[in-house]
């Protein structure tokens, strides 16, 4: 029996990897950090397996100001609940990772 678990992941997490992050660039700090293609490739392949239940965007806004400093002294948090539905769109239904169906169930 046991108990039952439920595991969300984040666009970026399925999207981007820490090869995209341009130095020390605050806009991408966030929590966890983005991790390694094979990471974020596992990630995808949990999500097809049904390891991962859902997709969440984390949307954690800040003000400008906030992210135009270090990456040490910038908050967590990115934006992206604007930008969710298109990108996953694009990155796995338009090329066949994903039905539109099973992109909206998650």
């Amino acid at each position: 029996a046991g108990i039952k678990v439920t595991a969300e992941v984040t666009p970026h997490h399925l999207l981007l990897t820490e090869d995209d992050v341009p130095g020390d660039d605050a806009i991408y700090k966030m929590n966890p950090p983005l991790r390694a293609k094979e990471d974020r490739d596992a990630l995808i392949e949990g999500l097809i397996d049904g390891t991962i239940d859902c997709i969440a965007t984390d949307h954690a806004p800040h003000a400008k100001e906030e992210k135009e400093v270090s990456m040490i002294d910038a908050p967590f948090g990115i934006v992206g609940s604007e930008t969710a539905f298109q990108l996953l769109y694009t990155h796995f239904v338009k090329t066949g990772k994903f039905t539109l169906e099973q992109l909206v169930a998650f």
